[in-house]
């Protein structure tokens, strides 16, 4: 399995794309980069690699790691934020909202983890984690238009729209 790339590719300077690759053609070097220790064309002719993506005169397509193997990590984890800060919220002003709302999705993305991992049972365990991030997008949304406060509604909105990309990608993979 390939290494998970979260950062955004850099571009590397001309005098290290000559050292790392001399026997390019200078034109070639201007338009390639480094990502993930491969050499990718950012405006390149078409052909296919594995791994990669690429038409002519668009940006370079790189999937690293596919949505199925990022499901179960994004339950995990995503599942562990909310438990952690349904609690700190409770701790802290003793909401029993944040509480409630915290055990729920911790439980239920504690559910999407151990379903993602039987093959019989991915496409619950993806449609039961959509429709758990849909739930806190709305919910979170909701609270960011209501008290207008960015924290914590907006970074737990974002991470909601996150996790359900990955989930509703997750589903859609599995059954193509």
């Amino acid at each position: 399995m390939e290494s998970l790339l979260l950062s955004a590719p850099v571009p590397l300077p001309f005098h290290k794309l000559h050292s790392r690759f001399p026997s390019l053609p200078r034109e070639d070097r201007l338009r390639r980069f480094i990502l993930g220790g491969r050499l990718c064309s950012v405006w390149g002719e078409a052909k296919q690699r594995p791994g990669v993506a690429m038409r002519r005169r668009s940006l370079v397509v790189h999937s690293v790691a596919a949505f199925s193997e990022l499901a179960p990590t994004t339950a995990a984890v995503y599942g562990t934020l909310l438990l952690g800060g349904g609690m700190l919220a409770y701790a802290r002003t003793a909401s029993k909202g944040s509480l409630f709302g915290g055990l729920t999705g911790g439980v239920l993305l504690g559910l999407v983890y151990f379903l993602l991992s039987s093959s019989e049972t991915k496409d619950l365990g993806d449609a039961i984690g959509f429709g758990t991030a849909v739930l806190f997008v709305a919910v979170f949304g909701i609270r960011l238009a209501a008290s207008r406060k960015v924290f914590p509604a907006a970074p737990l909105l974002i991470l909601s729209v996150i996790a359900c990309t990955v989930f509703m990608g997750a589903y859609l993979q599995n059954r193509v």
